[in-house]
């Protein structure tokens, strides 16, 4: 028992040390099937990677977490058909979270997580169910209207998953970050100038990697610009308008 306890805790520092190497594709990480069923709810499942030895401590919480995700979540939109999938991957958690979501396609969503960060349990006690809110909007959504193809899809598809964690919550998304509003003012109008544009940098315009663009500016933009959507149409929620064209979301 204790070599196989030592080959796992060995696994979950091999996965640390290949998502921090440059470059190692964010696609090739997660789309791995080193994953053991743990439970199911309905038609979704819930599993967990093989490297995930070292929160094995933590396994109850996260189980009762998206337990609790897929109740509240459900009673605005049918959760379906949905592998949630815990893996470690410190690489792309939020840095002050431990912890991030990802819906890469339209069957899994991610909670990934960061094993060392010392505000981990806080944020699967506090804040997967808005984390799994946000992240099976973006799964409704591309069941029905797909994948985004432009800078303005993206920001829809992100502001109505936001707008979503509210109805669902209550509560403002807690990762929002707080944009300075001249510098906000003049990163909408960029972002105007490209609406359309298929060939934009989503890593500058939500994180921003490697860019002038303040972090989260493409996150901030979503949330005004749905935020405006339905302080005009107030019989309008986000739970209803998964499968809506970004097209009418366009600001007058």
């Amino acid at each position: 028992m204790a070599s196989i306890e030592k080959l796992m805790s060995l696994c979950c520092l091999i996965a640390v040390f290949v998502v921090a190497v440059p470059g190692f594709a964010y696609a090739e990480v997660l789309d791995q099937d080193d994953v053991v069923l743990v439970e199911t709810i309905g038609s979704n499942s819930i599993c967990f990677h093989r490297n995930t030895a070292c929160v094995d401590s933590l396994r109850s919480l996260i189980l009762d977490r998206i337990r609790r995700s897929v109740e509240e979540i459900g009673r605005l939109i049918p959760v379906e058909n949905v592998e949630f999938r815990v893996m470690v991957f410190p690489e792309r958690t939020l840095p002050s979270k431990g912890m991030s979501g990802a819906a890469p396609n339209t069957d899994q969503i991610y909670i990934l997580l960061d094993p060392h960060h010392p505000r981990l349990t806080t944020s699967l006690s506090e804040e997967m169910v808005a984390t799994l809110a946000h992240e099976y909007h973006h799964t409704s959504r591309k069941r029905t209207i797909g994948f985004s193809s432009s800078l303005f899809d993206a920001i829809v598809s992100e502001g109505l998953a936001e707008h979503f964690v509210i109805e669902v919550t209550g509560q403002w998304p807690p990762w929002a970050d707080p944009v300075d509003e001249e510098s906000f003012a003049y990163w909408r109008t960029e972002a105007e100038n490209t609406w359309f544009t298929e060939e934009y940098d989503y890593l500058a315009w939500f994180i921003g990697l490697n860019s002038a663009i303040p972090r989260g500016t493409g996150y901030e933009l979503g949330r005004r610009i749905i935020g405006e959507y339905l302080a005009a149409h107030p019989d309008e929620r986000a739970s209803m308008l998964f499968d809506v064209p970004s097209e009418q979301f366009l600001p007058q």
